[in-house]
């Protein structure tokens, strides 16, 4: 992280899935029941919060974008 200091984001779980930052720019949702991974959002900037789950919509607070299930995104 620029600056040296240490970035803690938490996962957000919903519909059976847990959404987790693998790194500073990359978003996965895993299936929570078998462990194997559903997407994967790579952004071109750094992610610094945690991701919120509502109603088919994954937010960030610092990213203009969301992501639902009929998005093209990498499996």
């Amino acid at each position: 992280m620029p600056g040296g200091g240490i970035l803690y984001r938490r996962p957000a779980m919903a519909d059976g899935a847990v959404y987790v930052l693998e790194d500073l720019s990359t978003l996965a949702a895993i299936d929570a029941s078998i462990g194997e991974r559903r997407w994967t959002l790579r952004n071109d900037s750094t992610i610094a919060s945690s991701p919120v789950v509502g109603i088919g919509v994954v937010y960030f607070a610092d990213m203009p974008c969301y992501c639902t299930p009929g998005d093209d995104l990498t499996a």
